[in-house]
This record gives C-alpha cells, structure tokens and sequence, in this order.
C-alpha cells in the first residue's frame, strides 16, 4: 500500500478561528512585524488565561494561552541574545511550514504570529491537544510500539517526498556543503581542549566515509523528530510533528541524527526505520549517519565549557553511549537495530 493512501486520513488540526462580526469585536494584532511596543504585554492583553507549560529540554519559555473566545494556542518565547537573527529565522521557517501545512496538508505544527518583544521573540501556534509518542513509550506493549515506530517512519517519508528538493537549484551541493562543515568541526576539535576516547577514530572514519554523500539530495527537514516531538491527537489519533526550531533543507537522512539514543526505545526505533523505508534501510544508510552523527559528537565535544561539570559530564556521556552503539567501530549496524519483525516483537 502506498504511504499516501496510508495517510489519506491525515486531517491538519483547523486554523485559528476567528471570532465572526456578530462577536464583540476581533482579535487584536499582536506586534506589528519587528516594531516592538511593548511587545510582550500585548500578547499576555490578547489572552484571558495563561498558563506556563512545562516540558522540552530548550531554554524558551512555554505557555498554553486562551482568548476570550475560547481558543487556545501555544505561546513560545525565546530569549536568546541575538533576537534579531532568531526573527529572521523564525520568520523563514513560517514561509516553509505554511506551505507544508496548507498547500501539501502535512500536519506539521506551524506558527500563526510571531514578533519580537522585551524577552526575546514570541511564536503563537494552534494548541494541540494530544500526547507525545515518548509518554505513550512510557507504557505500551512491544507490538503497539514497533507499531507506532512504523506509523512515524511513514509520517518521516511523506514530508520528505511531498516537498521539493532543492539539489537542481542550490548554489552548492549538499557534499560540498556539509564537507566544508565536518572539515571545520574536524579542526576546531583537534584544537579544542577537550578530547574524548575514540576521538581520532571517529575523525578516521568521516573522512573515511563522507564519499557516500556525495550526491545526496537536500529537502525540507523537521530536524529534531524525535519521539518527544510527535504528538498524537486526541481527537482524531493523527500523528503531529512539534517543535519546529530545527526546520531547514538538508540532507533527508540527517532527519535520523538523533538515533543515537534509540536505544532508549530499540522496537520503536527499528519500526521507524523500516516504516520510512518499507523494509530495512540500505547499507549505506547506516554509513551516511554515522558520518553526520560523528561530526556532531565532535560538534558537542568541543562545545563542552568546563566551567558546568554537571554539563560536561552528561555531554561525554552521551557521546560515549553513542560510540557504543556501533560496538566502538566493530559493527556495521547499531546494536539497537533489530534484524527481523520476530526479533522486535520478543524483546523483554
């Protein structure tokens, strides 16, 4: 069966509603554009409830707002140093999401407004009322969760096929692009002062194995789909991709970088690949990612700021798991990669 017609039901969650001429009056505008009046308290004047929502490992502030009408929305504040670049970011990945989420019916959260104000810059998105797949991990059993894992994978799949690539169009290639990002990453940690196990190693082997990317192809990515950040609807069941900071046009199998920490959810996570490919990846699936996971480790090593131990320490951990899952170099797939259907739905 074709992923289409497995997501014919896919329904986007309804766009905002706006009070009808006979209701008291309309919603006032939040922030016009950059200007910034008092940005932040024209949005908290727009809403009668708010609520602060916890949750997420960003540093943005959360909110669940609801109008005088009834409608509720999610309110994201980040307070970042350089707003100004975090509008312009904000402001692109709006143009890219309102076309997935009007024009190709992807459900995909995507911001209604946004602006600066005296914190940062806001987002105001639709409210979904639902539960990520992490929480529903928490307690399922093995054959419910290779289930979802295939229903994400497929959701992956469609958002890259239903969106152009932009390979015939960009002013560089996607190896030329990320070849120049993994050869500075590469330097700048064999100058940095931390250095962790395995480092010269995973150096070897990105320069070793980048020639598998050369003619990879760029689309729009969600960037961060992990189970934290697809919900499932309440109302209709309907899977939603949240959090939308890590949109941008790369390489689709770099959607797969943070499966680092599939061992978390080993039956979910061989469902999700299988779901994307309809089958079992190629082999040089496995090689491509470890390249763009490799590059990242040294990305995060070099970052580590000495000053926050408890940081620190979490950060080579995480490294050190990651290495591990490739048996340290000895293992073509990752240890948490189930072979077979059987091999999944037997796990303790």
């Amino acid at each position: 069966m074709k992923i289409k017609e497995l997501l014919k039901n896919v329904r986007p969650f309804p766009p905002i509603q706006e009070p009808s001429s006979t209701q008291t009056e309309k919603t006032e505008n939040i922030v016009n554009d950059i200007k910034d009046n008092g940005g932040l308290l024209c949005w908290r004047e727009r809403f009668t409830k708010i609520r602060k929502v916890r949750g997420g490992k960003s540093s943005a502030s959360k909110y669940l707002a609801t109008d005088k009408w009834g409608n509720k929305f999610f309110v994201k504040i980040h307070n970042k140093k350089n707003t100004y670049k975090l509008y312009l970011d904000v402001k692109k990945r709006k143009h890219l999401l309102t076309h997935l989420r009007y024009v190709q019916d992807f459900p995909i959260l995507e911001p209604l407004e946004y602006g600066l104000c005296s914190e940062g810059v806001y987002v105001i998105s639709n409210w979904i009322d639902g539960v990520s797949l992490a929480k529903i991990l928490e307690d399922t059993d093995k054959i419910t969760e290779y289930n979802l894992g295939i229903q994400a994978g497929r959701l992956l799949r469609n958002l890259h096929d239903n969106n152009p690539s932009l390979s015939p169009f960009a002013s560089q290639s996607w190896f030329e692009k990320f070849s120049n990002y993994s050869d500075n990453e590469i330097k700048r940690y064999s100058s940095c002062d931390v250095q962790f196990a395995g480092g010269d190693e995973v150096i070897q082997y990105i320069n070793n194995n980048r020639q598998y990317i050369e003619g990879r192809p760029m689309c729009l990515i969600h960037g961060d789909a992990n189970p934290h950040n697809i919900l499932v609807q309440n109302s209709s069941n309907t899977y939603f991709l949240i959090d939308t900071d890590s949109v941008r046009h790369a390489d689709p199998y770099q959607e797969f970088g943070n499966l680092f920490n599939s061992y978390l959810w080993p039956v979910f996570s061989t469902g999700y690949v299988n779901g994307y490919f309809s089958a079992s990846p190629p082999e040089s699936f496995w090689k491509i990612i470890r390249v763009y996971l490799y590059t990242e480790y040294l990305r995060s090593a070099r970052k580590i700021d000495k000053k926050k131990p408890k940081y620190s320490t979490k950060a080579l951990e995480s490294i050190k798991n990651g290495l591990e899952v490739f048996e340290n170099q000895n293992n073509s797939r990752p240890t948490w990669y189930l072979e077979s259907t059987d091999d999944a739905l037997t796990q303790p």
